[in-house]
């Protein structure tokens, strides 16, 4: 093989290398700023989150966000 070709080979190697680097870099998920006190456990359904956060007045763990208020299943707490 010439040197022509073996070069050519390495250029276009390379070329795919970091084309997939940059690829992967700008399309990697950010992670988003969140307040301490409001953290959520990941688990989203139909736009509603659950927080890691315990209920002011039953102290049990069941707050949601909806709407744009915290919620709580157990006691009806809402906070908005």
């Amino acid at each position: 093989m010439s040197p022509f070709w073996s070069a050519w080979i390495s250029i276009i190697t390379l070329a795919v290398i970091f084309g997939c680097s940059a690829l992967l870099l700008m399309t990697r998920k950010s992670e988003k700023f969140k307040d301490a006190t409001e953290a959520t456990t990941g688990h989203v359904f139909d736009g509603i989150e659950e927080l890691e956060e315990l209920c002011q007045e039953c102290n049990q763990n069941t707050l949601i966000r909806q709407e744009g208020c915290v919620k709580c299943f157990n006691c009806s707490y809402s906070r908005c």
